[in-house]
């Protein structure tokens, strides 16, 4: 009788200890598919839920960039685009236009890969969007260059990321641009990119794909934490362009700044201390250079 009870109670715990595991790695399964959900996508919502309001029953006029919320009074909705959620809202540089990416349901097995995150483009005051762009969950993001071209940015793999360019009238793809890590100079002409897997340095394009600066330096037998120290800025004319880089056969950091206006020719070199975080800073003018110690002035 004692080992029937023994027995009892042993597959009791048994049971018992089961049941805890079990819900431990229900608890655990949840966690899982709720962080993956959020790494893949944020901006998945229940589209049954109250709280939501379609963008085309929405007045722009009181948008502001990137405002994907409608206020009344102590309460706010979030604004959709036919039942999926929309971000970076974006207004063209006179306001008169606007654009906003739309994010499909990525498990939904219905939506094709390449039309997962869409680029809709508007005038202001109608409710008539056209698509400009088509894109993977890879989509990073987007921007108005001027009044009538915009670029989509996604991710292509290690150090690679395309640059799509579209007419905003007839909606016509442009070059495809592949670097990574993006500056448009400010007059929007040039595109700098990094590279690294070719040699540390920088690459300028123009907006047709052509090359109109390269730098590219060899690395040392040793890895050197300075080859991923490579900084430019663009003069606020695009007149110029400013580089700190590693020197190719010392371990130290120089600052170098070309004339764009005249094929990226040099016209200054100076020894620069590195230190993390630190900026190279134009003045408005673009005369004057300040980089850690350095404060140069150029004509």
């Amino acid at each position: 009788m004692k080992k029937i009870i023994s027995f009892k109670k042993s597959a009791l715990i048994i049971i018992g200890a089961f049941l805890i595991a079990a819900a431990g790695l229900l608890i655990y399964a949840r966690e899982c598919n709720s962080k993956i959900e959020k790494n893949f996508s944020d901006y998945k919502l229940q589209k049954k839920s109250q709280g939501k309001v379609d963008i085309s029953t929405v007045s722009l006029n009181n948008l502001e960039q990137d405002d994907l919320w409608v206020y009344e009074k102590s309460s706010k909705r979030q604004i959709l685009f036919y039942g999926n959620p929309i971000g970076q809202l974006q207004f063209s540089p006179s306001g008169k236009r606007f654009g906003f990416l739309e994010y499909r349901d990525i498990y939904d097995k219905k939506t094709p890969y390449d039309e997962q995150v869409m680029l809709y483009l508007g005038e202001a005051g109608k409710k008539d969007y056209k698509i400009a762009y088509r894109g993977s969950f890879k989509t990073a993001g987007w921007e108005w260059l001027n009044e009538n071209e915009v670029v989509a940015y996604t991710g292509c793999g290690t150090e690679c990321e395309v640059a799509f360019l579209y007419d905003t009238h007839n909606l016509k793809e442009g070059v495809e641009l592949w670097a990574v890590g993006y500056e448009w100079s400010p007059n929007k002409q040039m595109i700098l990119s990094y590279n690294y897997s070719i040699g540390y340095g920088v690459r300028v394009q123009n907006k047709k794909g052509d090359d109109l600066f390269l730098i590219a330096r060899d690395h040392p037998e040793f890895y050197n934490e300075f080859t991923d120290e490579t900084t430019a800025v663009w003069s606020p004319d695009s007149g110029k362009l400013a580089l700190v880089i590693k020197k190719e056969k010392e371990n130290a950091m120089e600052l170098l700044v070309y004339n764009a206006k005249n094929n990226f020719k040099q016209i200054l070199r100076a020894d620069a201390i590195y230190a993390k975080d630190q900026k190279i800073l134009w003045s408005n003018d673009s005369k004057n250079l300040v980089y850690g110690g350095l404060s140069i002035t150029m004509n």
